[in-house]
């Protein structure tokens, strides 16, 4: 969560709240009423000031460590995956993957292939829905 509040800011983890099921199933039951209250509490006012995100600058991509890179890719992936292609994402994918160090391990080429898939996917219902348009217009036309 913190991540996405940093990258995109609160609106943006509104979203992913919102079209994410079960977001909170992997919550801790261990823990006592009050305390989790008074975390609650400490994330609403996090949430609330994160009004909008920071753009991926080359100073704060390249002072992340590899694994932290990976890491906050995989959580781009996720979110992209959960939310649909927003163009808020490009200029964070686009920077993470340039920081990608090769050879790459097992688990980044996953995150790779799973990225890879959704462009597929999305792509495929771009080139539909353009076709559809293209047919319904000469249709029109030709009435």
């Amino acid at each position: 969560m913190l991540w996405c509040l940093f990258c995109y800011g609160g609106s943006m983890w509104d979203q992913i709240c919102v079209d994410k099921e079960n977001i909170d199933s992997d919550a801790d039951s261990t823990t006592d009423g009050n305390s989790k209250n008074k975390d609650e509490a400490v994330l609403r006012e996090v949430i609330e000031k994160s009004d909008s995100g920071t753009p991926p600058m080359i100073s704060v991509i390249l002072s992340m460590p590899t694994h932290l890179v990976e890491q906050i890719l995989e959580y781009q992936v996720t979110w992209v995956q959960s939310t649909g292609w927003r163009p808020e994402y490009g200029a964070w994918l686009y920077s993470l993957l340039t920081r990608i160090e090769k050879p790459l391990t097992p688990d980044m080429g996953s995150i790779l292939r799973d990225l890879a898939l959704f462009c597929s996917q999305e792509r495929s219902k771009l080139v539909k829905l353009i076709s559809e348009n293209k047919s319904q217009t000469t249709s029109n036309q030709d009435k």
